[in-house]
């Protein structure tokens, strides 16, 4: 946890730069920020604001979300066998993926297409989910025997039997879009994604509702439930002087914990051997550094929109 802490210090320093670019193309793509004009044409001068920066920027996130998208899975080994279980996993994940944007009732890859083009990147996130399959019967409950001690027709029976109960229920995870702003990837010497720092900020009755069993308010600090001992209760009135708390979730290939400020709420040894976050650039830089190749394509004309 203490080097979960000390990452959490680093990148984001690390990411400042990164950002403050983000919130300042936002600012200009929704001409939100101020035109600077000098003090002497203010009284004359006529701010005009043309959408060329905007729909720039649209135009080419509907060109990438247009192009048809695949999943591609290197085989594991040289070979038949080897080549149809890619081809498996590829057809397999395409059609997850869909399934759960329909659950979702949400266009997450397009959202990811549209940070990768405005923002510079696009974050993906599973999200295992997996009380959605809990009722689903195991063989010890079914047959009174673990599976490996299952004859052939035993075996077959408690094949059709949870692919029966499967039907009509959602899938055991989710995908989620995340901001980039969000997003603090830590890279290994090989380049490989190595741990993701996710922070955030949530409204505070939000996060003290969810997590109402770890962690409450003292003096416009969140502080340990067990702190604050039995008779502390959470302020329905909303009436805190605080509007946000910051929310970190960090996870590598081997643990996931989440923090409170610097309270540790949660705590999970997953032993899925990767992160569950996929990450995209829409330039990749030369020196591999992500804070460049973060930068999006339209970051060189930026300054154009102040006169467009």
């Amino acid at each position: 946890m203490l080097i979960a802490l000390g990452l959490k210090e680093e990148v984001t320093s690390r990411f400042y730069t990164r950002n403050a670019m983000i919130e300042e193309m936002r600012q200009r793509r929704y001409q939100e920020n101020k035109i600077s004009i000098p003090e002497n044409f203010q009284s004359t001068a006529r701010e005009v604001r043309l959408s060329l920066f905007a729909d720039t920027i649209d135009l080419m996130a509907a060109i990438v979300d247009d192009a048809p998208w695949s999943v591609h899975v290197d085989p594991y080994d040289v070979g038949p066998k080897a080549a149809k279980n890619s081809s498996l996993r590829e057809s397999w994940s395409t059609a997850a993926i869909k399934q759960a944007e329909k659950e979702q009732n949400q266009q997450v890859l397009s959202k990811c297409a549209n940070n990768q083009v405005g923002d510079g990147t696009g974050v993906l996130k599973v999200d295992y989910r997996p009380d959605n399959w809990r009722s689903i019967p195991r063989a010890k409950d079914l047959l009174g025997k673990p599976a490996e001690e299952m004859e052939a027709k035993e075996a077959e029976e408690y094949v059709n039997a949870r692919e029966k109960a499967k039907r009509g229920r959602k899938l055991p995870f989710s995908i989620r879009n995340v901001d980039p702003k969000c997003f603090h990837p830590v890279y290994g010497p090989d380049g490989e994604l190595e741990a993701v720092l996710e922070i955030s900020e949530h409204p505070i009755h939000e996060v003290l509702m969810r997590y109402s069993d770890r962690v409450g308010m003292r003096q416009g600090h969140p502080v340990p439930i067990e702190v604050l001992g039995e008779g502390y209760a959470v302020d329905t009135n909303r009436s805190d002087p605080r509007s946000t708390l910051k929310v970190t979730h960090y996870e590598d290939r081997d643990e996931r914990i989440t923090f409170i400020e610097d309270i540790p709420v949660h705590y999970a040894r997953h032993g899925m051997g990767q992160v569950s976050y996929f990450d995209c650039y829409a330039k990749p830089a030369p020196d591999n550094e992500p804070e460049h190749s973060s930068r999006p394509i339209t970051y060189k004309q930026r300054w154009r929109s102040d006169y467009i």
